[in-house]
């Protein structure tokens, strides 16, 4: 069973990154039943390796959307946002 589910209210209106948004609930959801199936621990540090690469690369795709459209943020705070993620998942 799903511990979170996909809504309309989640959208933000770009198809690309709601259907990034959507693969992403897919792949928490998918971790959540491994650890309440109590999969082994590598299996599981593999899932979590995963969902970690994958958030890095859809953080990586909305900060150049962001840096495309002009859009008013702190770019600099974003970008030390994926250097920390780059470096948290590199020790996996």
């Amino acid at each position: 069973m799903p511990i979170v589910t996909w809504c309309d209210e989640y959208s933000v209106n770009v198809e690309e990154i709601d259907i990034q948004h959507q693969k992403m609930l897919e792949l928490v959801n998918h971790l959540h039943s491994a650890v309440e199936a109590c999969i082994d621990k590598n299996d599981l540090k593999t899932l979590l390796k995963d969902l970690g690469v994958w958030n890095l690369r859809e953080c990586t795709s909305e900060e150049q959307r962001f840096a495309l459209a002009d859009y008013p943020l702190d770019l600099q705070s974003i970008i030390g946002s994926t250097e920390y993620y780059s470096s948290t998942w590199a020790i996996w």
